[in-house]
């Protein structure tokens, strides 16, 4: 698996990995230690030079054409600089996401 974007960033690249099966896939991003709260993900998109999305958890979806598009479920964190720290927090199951090529 290879992540290509200008603004992705993939910590640790020897904890992801991904499975396919026929036009199922599953992509698996492990985060950092658990702080008890969050943990430190794993992937990160730099949206603007002071804002930062991270992630860490699984993707399971199906392939269609060039686009992966499956649910999302881990932790989420989003940094705004201006906070010195994560803006907010989420650690839920079932986000829709979609991943283009």
């Amino acid at each position: 698996m290879k992540i290509s974007s200008p603004t992705l960033q993939l910590l640790n690249l020897d904890e992801h990995s991904g499975t396919v099966l026929g036009s199922r896939v599953r992509l698996q991003f492990v985060g950092d230690t658990d702080y008890g709260e969050w943990s430190t993900p794993d992937l990160y998109d730099h949206l603007s030079p002071t804002e930062t999305f991270g992630f860490d958890g699984s993707v399971d979806g199906t392939v269609m054409g060039s686009q992966i598009r499956g649910t999302m479920s881990g932790d989420l964190v989003y940094w705004n600089a201006p906070t010195h720290g994560p803006a907010w927090y989420c650690r839920a199951t079932n986000h829709v996401v979609t991943l283009s090529r």
